[in-house]
C-alpha cells in the first residue's frame, strides 16, 4: 500500500451532532460540471444519517466554488489539498477514512451520482456480520447526464460476479475477481468499516491508477460479499476520466494486480481457490486485446508509428481471430504511415462496415 505522506489540507464543515452511520468518500478533481449533481444525489437519499467527506485534489476549475454552495449542510465535510494526482487515490481515500465516523463506508466520485434508495437498500445486507462488501448494478451516463447504457454490467465479460449469500466462504467471490468474471462498479459499493480496517484501508499499487480493485481483493479474502440485483449507481463516462485516458495502463495494471495478489496468498488458500497464475492471464485475453486496440488507434492518430506497431503486435498475442486481423492490418498500415482510423471511419459508412466495425 502507498502510505499517505504530509498533505496540505483546508477543511470546511459544519457541526453535526448526530453520529453518521455511513461515511461517503468523494474524491474530486475538476468536476465543476458534475459535483453539484453528485452532492444532490446524496442529499436526496431516503436514508439520511450520513456524512460526505469531499477530498478536492487541487481542482483548477470552479469545483471549489460549486461545493461551497452546499456547505450549509453540516453533514458535508470539504477538504481541499494540493494536487497529488491519480497515483495517490488510495492515499486520499485513507485521509477521508481516518476522518470518517461511519460504521459503513461508500465511495462516490465527484463526477458520478446515486439513485435515491442506494444507501437504504444496501444497509440491510449488512445485518449479517460476515458481509464486508455490498454492490449492485451500475448504469452508464454521459457528460450530459443522459443514460447511455442501462445495466451495462449485465452483459458480456463485464457481468458482475454474483456473490451468493449461500457461500459460507469469501473465496468464491475472490476467485471471480481474480478471473475477471465480472466487474464490481465502485460507484455501487458499500463497505463495512471493520472490513476496510482488516484490509489495512484502501490499497493502490504504484503502477495502477485505481484504488478499488486492490482493496476489493483484500476485503474479499476475509469477508463475504453481497450482491443486490438492482441499480446502485450512475457511472459517468467522459473523455477526461482516468479509465479513458489510461485505458491500456489500467488494463495492464489490473492484470498485474491480480497476479501479484494471487502470488501473495498462502499456499493453502491458493489450493482452495483452485486456480493457477496462467488462469488469471487467460481470463484477461479479450480485456488486454481490446485495450491494446484502443492504444494502437490512439498512437496512430498521433503519428507514433513505432509505438502503434508495438501495440498491434500485442493485439495479435492476446486477441481472438478478429482482433488478430485488426492487429495485422494496423501493423501494416503503420509501416505505410497511414492512420487506420481513417479507414475505419470510411468502412463505418458502408453497409458491410456497419456490421463489422466495432
Amino acid at each position: 500500500m502507498i502510505t499517505a505522506g504530509p498533505v496540505s489540507l483546508t477543511a470546511t464543515t459544519g457541526a453535526n451532532s448526530l453520529a453518521p452511520r455511513v461515511s461517503i468518500i468523494t474524491a474530486t478533481y475538476n468536476h465543476a460540471r458534475w459535483i453539484g449533481a453528485c452532492i444532490e444525489s446524496v442529499q436526496a437519499q431516503t436514508f439520511q444519517n450520513w456524512e460526505q467527506i469531499i477530498i478536492d485534489d487541487g481542482s483548477s476549475d470552479d469545483t471549489a466554488a460549486v461545493i461551497q454552495r452546499y456547505l450549509d449542510d453540516p453533514r458535508i465535510n470539504y477538504i481541499r489539498q494540493e494536487n497529488r494526482g491519480i497515483w495517490h487515490l488510495a492515499d486520499n481515500n485513507n485521509v477521508a477514512l481516518a476522518i470518517g465516523l461511519g460504521e459503513f463506508v461508500a465511495i462516490l466520485e465527484g463526477d458520478d451520482r446515486w439513485p435515491p434508495d442506494k444507501l437504504e437498500s444496501q444497509l440491510s445486507a449488512f445485518d449479517d456480520d460476515t458481509i464486508g462488501l455490498c454492490y449492485g448494478w451500475v448504469q452508464v451516463i454521459d457528460d450530459q447526464d443522459v443514460l447511455v447504457e442501462s445495466d451495462i454490467l449485465r452483459s458480456g465479460a463485464w457481468s458482475p460476479p454474483y456473490a451468493s449469500l449461500a457461500d459460507t466462504s469469501p473465496l468464491p467471490f475472490l476467485r471471480d475477481l481474480l478471473l475477471l468474471r465480472g466487474n464490481v462498479g465502485n460507484v455501487s459499493v458499500m463497505y463495512r468499516r471493520a472490513a476496510l480496517d482488516a484490509a489495512g484501508g484502501f490499497w493502490q499499487p504504484s503502477y495502477f491508477p485505481a484504488a478499488d480493485f486492490s482493496t476489493h481483493l483484500r476485503v474479499a479474502t476475509c469477508y463475504r460479499a453481497a450482491f443486490l440485483d438492482q441499480p446502485l449507481g450512475f457511472w459517468r463516462k467522459h473523455s477526461g476520466q482516468t479509465t479513458e485516458i489510461h485505458a491500456l495502463r489500467y488494463a495492464l495494471g489490473h492484470t498485474q494486480t491480480a497476479v501479484e495478489y494471487w502470488r501473495s496468498l498462502p499456499e493453502p488458500v491458493r489450493l482452495e481457490l483452485g486456480i493457477e497464475e496462467q488462469d488469471i492471464w487467460s481470463a484477461r485475453r479479450a480485456y488486454l486485446a481490446n485495450a491494446y486496440w484502443g492504444a494502437t488507434r490512439a498512437a496512430m492518430h498521433g503519428d507514433d508509428w513505432a509505438t502503434a506497431r508495438a501495440y498491434a503486435a500485442n493485439m495479435f498475442k492476446w486477441g481472438d481471430m478478429f482482433r488478430k486481423v485488426e492487429g495485422t492490418a494496423a501493423w501494416l498500415f503503420s509501416l505505410l504511415h497511414i492512420d487506420i482510423n481513417s479507414a475505419i471511419d470510411w468502412a463505418a459508412g458502408t453497409s458491410m462496415g456497419k456490421r463489422l466495425v466495432r
